[in-house]
């Protein structure tokens, strides 16, 4: 009978041992659940903070000037799609717009050489810098302010011309002047962005 009860024993004491793993198995399960749930929750929350914090985080997507700031205050709240600043590239070049009248658009082609003037500076200290088109518009455009039409003309200036110019430094709101050889005829124009705002241009015979 002792034999006996010695292996009733060991059977509850097995039972016992079997029933603990089976808890502790369902203990750490649960847990390991808990744990799945709230590190996915995290990840969630993580994952929404990340992208607020993105959209406060304003980057420019190319390197330049900052001109035209309309967003001072510190904290304040931007409206969708309101302009925040203006950024004038200058990694690749300065490009500038001119307004080119449609009786002349036919002389003008891509690739051709504009000489660029600075007249804010000394011009017998300050170089004649070169710049090509890269840019012209398909179509025609007209000022509403004045009825004029006008092909649009980019030209770029590339940052080893714009090196020539030493410590003198463009500035938003400076006047430019751009002339393109056109046969006989030089157009000078005093319309470029985004250096400058919507000025009249001229001609010039020569």
């Amino acid at each position: 009978s002792e034999l006996a009860g010695g292996y009733n024993s060991i059977r509850d004491a097995e039972l016992k041992i079997v029933q603990a793993e089976r808890e502790f198995h369902e203990t750490v399960v649960t847990a390991l659940r808990k744990v799945k749930a709230s590190i996915d929750e995290n990840t969630l929350e993580l994952a929404r903070v990340t992208e607020t914090l993105a959209r406060l985080d304003v980057r420019a997507p190319v390197g330049g000037m900052v001109h035209e700031i309309q967003a001072w205050a510190g904290g304040g709240v931007v409206p969708p799609k309101e302009t925040i600043l203006t950024i004038i590239p200058v990694a690749g070049g300065h490009e500038f717009e001119l307004q080119v009248p449609p009786e002349s658009i036919n002389t003008i082609y891509v690739g051709q050489v504009a000489r660029i003037r600075f007249p804010s500076f000394d011009q017998r200290s300050t170089p004649e810098l070169i710049g090509k088109i890269s840019v012209i518009s398909p179509d025609s455009v007209t000022d509403r302010a004045t009825g004029r039409a006008f092909y649009r003309v980019e030209v770029v200036i590339p940052s080893e011309e714009l090196i020539r110019l030493g410590a003198s430094k463009l500035i938003p709101g400076m006047p430019v002047e751009a002339f393109l050889q056109t046969g006989e005829r030089s157009i000078l124009s005093f319309l470029t962005k985004p250096l400058i705002d919507q000025i009249s241009h001229t001609f010039r015979e020569g």
